[in-house]
């Protein structure tokens, strides 16, 4: 076969076959782009599974850090609640241990009121009060965590409105028994119950004052007043009186700021009260009284803690005011009420009688003619406090060199004068007793240095933020006071005359009398003073 056919089969094949062919070609390019377009499908459906896959692997791990988180929150939480119960329980330990401290409750976290009074009492006791009667009468009555506060209160009514014209000398001066109570206590713990004490004791001098306001009469005097009482009426009370005390009770601290702010008496007055310094009116009224004129005043006042804060504000502490009032405080009210049980009927008017009696031989006596005319002036001796408060200075002195308390410093000779105006009263509630009645003015000095501890104390922790009691500091000094003041103590020649022959005979209680018999009755703690001083007798040496 020549080129030429070959030439023309091949094309006419080319030509039958060029529609398949093109068919063919078409089917495979389609079939690649289908091809392509599949594994496109599948990388977006892939990329898609990948996708979810992480979100879901996020998501788990997510949820499972939460869950770790949130444990470790509450495990934190857990950990921090422990740790604050646990530094609770310690705080609770510590203030209920006697070696221990408490702290003042000023602030929500810090220990309550009657938390303080049982800590102090378990470091100072409160001593026996038998040889005065009336002291007995009605703290026998009273609950424990109320016999500081009405002990303080009963001194300063009696003072002003029985012993106000009893003097004393201390440090060199007269001093009066001017005393200022604050009684501190939260609603419903039972502040009105000095109110009322007060009320019923002295309900005859209420009603007297009461009728002598109402005709107003010149020369009458006059010894119950309220705090609202404007500052000249006042000045004229205190002329007509003549220097008898002036008593007030407010049983609302917190009128106190509203009435002083509109010229009624305040803080100013109570500060000239402590040391009767003169208060003075000068104007162009002629009805007014005219002149310069001691301030005799005592007064009551009770409010709640916060009442307190805010009457006693940093101003009056370092002004001085604050050191000179005592400050007490009474329980929170608890389950049940604490009932105090006062004075009835027949026991209550012989109260009354001996207060009528006290006050006209030493505050004031009535004259059919002349009128009220006040007592003289009554000195009594009480050297013999005044030497025990000389030795509780110097061992607050010795305590503050240890706690570094500044205030313990400052206000130490401030509060022994408080204590021995409250030792005026003292010694005059148990009769006034002598030299031989060593159990009378025992009592008479043992309160009164309880007193001064008391009121150091809760002045302290009132006003220095952060103090704490430290019961081994403390008792210590007392402990080294009260065996300095056994080495001091020597028997006078009348004492071992007096009691020399007894020795060795038989007492009251059928036992032979001998040298511990004889302490106790002079009021020594150490028998072997006795026997020294006997034996120094025999000797001649005395």
């Amino acid at each position: 076969m020549d080129d030429k056919i070959k030439k023309e089969i091949i094309i006419t094949c080319i030509i039958a076959l060029t529609p398949a062919i093109v068919d063919g070609i078409i089917y495979i390019l389609k079939k690649k782009d289908g091809t392509k377009n599949d594994v496109k499908k599948m990388r977006v459906n892939s990329n898609l599974k990948m996708s979810e896959d992480n979100n879901h692997t996020n998501n788990v791990i997510d949820i499972a850090n939460n869950e770790c988180d949130n444990k470790i929150r509450y495990k934190r939480v857990e950990t921090d609640e422990k740790l604050r119960l646990h530094e609770g329980l310690l705080k609770l330990q510590r203030e209920y241990s006697i070696k221990g401290s408490i702290t003042d409750e000023q602030s929500q976290n810090e220990s309550s009121i009657s938390c303080w009074i049982k800590n102090f009492h378990l470091i100072f006791k409160m001593p026996g009060y038998d040889n005065i009667p009336l002291l007995k009468q009605v703290l026998d009555g009273c609950p424990e965590g109320f016999k500081d506060a009405m002990l303080l209160h009963l001194l300063t009514m009696t003072g002003a409105l029985c012993f106000s014209k009893v003097r004393a000398k201390y440090n060199g001066d007269l001093h009066a028994p001017n005393l200022m109570t604050v009684v501190e206590g939260k609603q419903g713990s039972g502040k009105s119950r000095f109110d009322l004490i007060y009320k019923l004791l002295f309900r005859r001098i209420i009603e007297q004052d009461r009728i002598k306001t109402g005709k107003d009469i010149p020369g009458n005097i006059k010894q119950t007043v309220g705090i609202n009482i404007t500052n000249s009426k006042f000045i004229d009370m205190l002329a007509e009186n003549g220097k008898v005390h002036l008593y007030a009770i407010e049983t609302e601290l917190s009128r106190l700021l509203e009435v002083s702010r509109s010229g009624r008496i305040g803080f100013i007055e109570f500060r000239k009260a402590f040391d009767n310094e003169d208060i003075e009116q000068f104007n162009k009224s002629k009805k007014s009284t005219q002149g310069r004129y001691p301030v005799y005043l005592n007064c009551t006042l009770t409010g709640t803690p916060t009442a307190v804060s805010n009457a006693f504000n940093s101003k009056e502490v370092n002004e001085g005011s604050a050191r000179r009032f005592c400050f007490t405080v009474i329980p929170e009210p608890g389950a049940h009420s604490e009932k105090i049980q006062f004075p009835e009927e027949e026991e209550l008017e012989i109260i009354r009688n001996k207060i009528d009696d006290w006050r006209s031989k030493y505050c004031f006596h009535h004259d059919p003619v002349k009128g009220d005319i006040p007592c003289d002036e009554y000195v009594v001796d009480l050297d013999y406090v005044d030497e025990d408060l000389e030795d509780w200075i110097k061992a607050q002195y010795q305590i503050y060199l240890k706690d570094k308390v500044e205030k313990r410093n400052e206000i130490r000779f401030g509060i022994a004068a408080v204590a021995f105006h409250c030792a005026i009263v003292l010694h005059m509630l148990a009769g006034n007793p002598d030299a031989k009645q060593r159990l009378a003015r025992k009592n008479v000095k043992q309160l009164t240095l309880y007193i001064a501890d008391y009121c150091m104390e809760r002045y302290l922790t009132r006003f220095v933020p952060d103090y704490r009691m430290d019961s081994a500091n403390i008792t210590d000094s007392q402990q080294n006071s009260k065996c300095s003041a056994q080495k001091k103590r020597h028997l006078t020649l009348e004492e071992i005359t007096q009691w020399y022959p007894k020795r060795g005979i038989i007492g009251d209680d059928g036992k032979p009398i001998g040298y511990g018999t004889i302490a106790k009755h002079l009021g020594l703690q150490d028998k072997n003073i006795v026997r020294n001083a006997f034996k120094r007798y025999e000797k001649g040496m005395i």
